[in-house]
């Protein structure tokens, strides 16, 4: 009883500490891939504005592609980039904590370049010809149109920035830190020891 009374606990103490390291990675993930989202969403609807050519402007196609990139490479092969990278010098906990942040942030962009994508189009094509009338600009621009505007599209996009990053099992496993083992990597460890003890 007392053996399993300590398993429990030993048990909860994983999962709590496991869910902890999963949010604290997922958080700023989810922050950092939206916030890259919006840049590049937001810069290809400006160039195709100003060039008034909406299907056939290079810029804005340059710019929109280049939010795509991580969808030509695996995530195995941009986790082992950075953790190479990041391998020359001795970075600590600190620098694999950064190196998952960043790879799960890249890895979100394209999904969620597509849910701000339209609303970025649809506040270029009808309201910034009137704000930029009104004379309205800089902080004031954000807080009046921008953030009313966008801020349904944010907020899914930094949901799925968040839930993408807690899914993730291929980044985390990786660099291979026994501190750094988020839910789903606990989770895996729990239902591969059941099988092979089933």
């Amino acid at each position: 009883g007392l053996i399993a009374i300590g398993e429990t606990r030993h048990f909860l103490g994983s999962l709590i500490k496991a869910m902890a390291v999963s949010f604290a990675i997922a958080l700023p993930a989810g922050a950092l891939g939206t916030l890259i989202a919006f840049w590049i969403s937001a810069g290809e609807a400006k160039a195709r504005l100003r060039l008034h050519r909406p299907q056939h402007s290079f810029l804005g196609a340059t710019i929109g592609l280049s939010g795509m990139l991580p969808l030509c490479l695996s995530p195995l092969a941009i986790g082992l980039g950075l953790y190479l990278l990041l391998g020359r010098w001795d970075v600590g906990k600190a620098g694999i904590l950064a190196g998952i942040l960043i790879t799960q942030a890249l890895l979100a962009v394209p999904f969620l370049i597509g849910i701000l994508r339209p609303a970025m189009d649809r506040k270029i094509e009808r309201y910034d010809l009137l704000r930029q009338a009104l004379g309205i600009k800089g902080w004031r621009s954000w807080r009046i149109v921008d953030w009313p505007i966008l801020r349904p599209a944010i907020a899914k996009a930094m949901a799925l920035g968040v839930a993408f990053s807690l899914g993730d099992l291929t980044i985390v496993s990786l660099y291979g830190d026994t501190d750094l083992r988020p839910l789903t990597l606990l989770l895996y460890d729990q239902l591969s020891a059941y099988r092979m003890e089933g």
